[in-house]
């Protein structure tokens, strides 16, 4: 940018990528999986379990389905 023949520098700070992963939580209560994901950059779209996306079904609560490896139960 010049002004009346004199250089005048600007900078800016742009932010264009989301450099850190989102974090995750996951704890057990009885039979209950619990799983909680948050990213304060650019929110987060969904949860994959086995290459299943699991999005938000509302008021903060996802269900996902899990069998066991004998007795083929849910």
């Amino acid at each position: 940018m010049y002004d009346d023949g004199n250089t005048v520098y600007n900078s800016y700070d742009i932010k264009n990528f989301d450099l850190e992963a989102p974090t995750v939580t996951a704890s057990v209560d009885g039979e209950i999986l619990y799983l909680s994901a948050a990213d304060q950059i650019s929110g987060v779209k969904d949860i994959n379990v086995n290459g299943r996306a699991y999005t938000e079904l509302g008021a903060g609560q996802m269900c996902v389905n899990i069998k066991d490896l004998e007795a083929d139960q849910e």
